[in-house]
């Protein structure tokens, strides 16, 4: 009996056995099967991450080249508005030059024109006749004259009785 007993738990254990190695088998190959598709799902996401960071470098990098170019053509644009500008304020630095050269050709006239003019007033004869319009009095008084009614200097009232009447000078 106890054999009989020892044959049939021997048995049981057996079938228990069989049934979870069965069981075990299933499980490895279920388990396979899933570590096989999460492989696969982890793969599948991983390919689109990369392609999602190549579509975004991709934009990033073309946008990045959009706001080149045009900083690019706004520099550009500006170096032109600074060059029409400099080439207009360097014609305006010639024709100025022009004229200051033009002006010290005028100024050299004048300052000959007053030195000769100062050469004639020291020839100036307060004391000789002076008649011009039948007005008949002498070039001094003229003079004085002239100063105080016009309130003009010295050597522009001698210079205007000088003009009038050419005998006020010394010869």
């Amino acid at each position: 009996m106890v054999n009989e007993k020892l044959d049939q738990l021997t048995v049981s254990i057996q079938k228990s056995k069989e049934m979870m190695t069965a069981e075990f088998e299933d499980l490895t190959k279920s388990l396979g099967s899933v570590h096989g598709e999460l492989i696969s799902k982890l793969e599948s996401e991983n390919k689109l991450l990369r392609d999602l960071a190549e579509t975004l470098k991709n934009e990033t990098d073309a946008q990045h080249e959009e706001e080149i170019a045009k900083f690019m053509t706004d520099r550009d644009a500006e170096i032109a508005k600074l060059n029409s500008e400099l080439s207009t304020k360097q014609k305006e630095i010639a024709h100025l030059k022009d004229d200051i050269s033009n002006n010290k050709d005028s100024l050299r006239k004048v300052k000959a024109t007053l030195d000769k003019m100062k050469g004639d007033l020291s020839l100036f004869c307060a004391s000789c006749p002076f008649d011009a319009n039948g007005l008949k009095t002498t070039c001094g008084a003229r003079k004085e004259y002239i100063m105080n009614k016009h309130k003009s200097a010295e050597d522009v009232a001698i210079e205007a009785v000088m003009t009038w009447d050419p005998n006020c000078k010394k010869e």
